[in-house]
């Protein structure tokens, strides 16, 4: 199987990791966009112009409730601001009741809501927004 944080460290994303005794404890990742057309990151989320999509963010469960979601989060944030980006967009799995805290928390808003469908063979996309 591909390992995605291979491909992640070989590309212009921007990661931080968060670690506790030497081991990697969370991780999150920053893709940039400079485009006046509309594009799909991660092949669903519509955006445009200058702006970032905050995505592949996770926290090991036994390190959850610490308030490393917000850390990292944060420190993407301020960076991106730092690189002239002030639109920046993520976007979370609707059952996902933790992330929704702590990104609202953190002052996003819900723009809309993407219907994703993943076919168990291939995992392609089929969106439908609503």
């Amino acid at each position: 199987m591909k390992d995605p944080f291979l491909d992640m460290l070989s590309s212009e994303d921007v990661g931080v990791f968060v670690m506790h005794n030497d081991i990697v404890v969370g991780y999150n990742w920053r893709k940039d966009f400079n485009t006046s057309k509309i594009i799909k990151s991660d092949g669903y989320l519509p955006i445009s112009g200058k702006c970032s999509h905050l995505h592949w963010a996770r926290v090991k469960k036994d390190m959850r409730g610490l308030g490393l979601q917000k850390l990292m989060l944060t420190f993407l944030i301020d960076h991106a601001y730092e690189q002239g980006i002030v639109n920046l967009y993520t976007d979370v799995e609707i059952n996902n009741i933790a992330a929704l805290r702590g990104i609202n928390k953190i002052g996003f808003k819900k723009i809309y809501r993407i219907l994703v469908l993943r076919t168990k063979l291939n995992w392609r996309t089929i969106t439908i927004k609503y």
